[in-house]
């Protein structure tokens, strides 16, 4: 399969379908998390895809809870807003936010590699009838 030279992307990007929770990047508060919730719609090794009602400035940083699924404990990451794409949703305007991962703490970092791990196999093993 072939890539387009102006395709950006490193990694396969993996279907998921997770409430998330988003907030703008404050050092100030740094110790809390007061934000909005979004959907994600799909999450690599190095970024994640949501659709939100608001918009958010391409260049922001964000601070993103992410619960992938139902009674894991959630994970936190920091990102940066790399594209922002409006998309007409029956009456109203969604947008669909790309977000490159800049950080992540190490015990967050090993359980986020192990689900995406276990993802790509789960898609791979469909290709591969396995």
């Amino acid at each position: 399969m072939g890539h387009s030279k102006d395709e950006k992307r490193k990694y396969i990007r993996l279907e998921v379908d997770a409430v998330i929770g988003v907030s703008v990047a404050d050092d100030a508060q740094e110790s809390s998390f007061e934000g909005f919730s979004a959907s994600a719609k799909n999450i690599s090794a190095e970024g994640i895809c949501f659709v939100s009602d608001k918009q958010l400035a391409v260049g922001g940083i964000l601070k993103v809870k992410v619960v992938l699924t139902e009674g894991s404990e959630p994970f936190f990451l920091k990102g940066e807003v790399k594209w922002s794409n409006s998309v007409p949703r029956g009456d109203k305007t969604v947008f669909d936010i790309g977000v490159k991962i800049l950080d992540i703490d190490k015990n967050d970092e090993q359980r986020f590699t192990s689900y995406v791990c276990s993802k790509m196999s789960e898609v791979l093993s469909k290709y591969l009838h396995l």
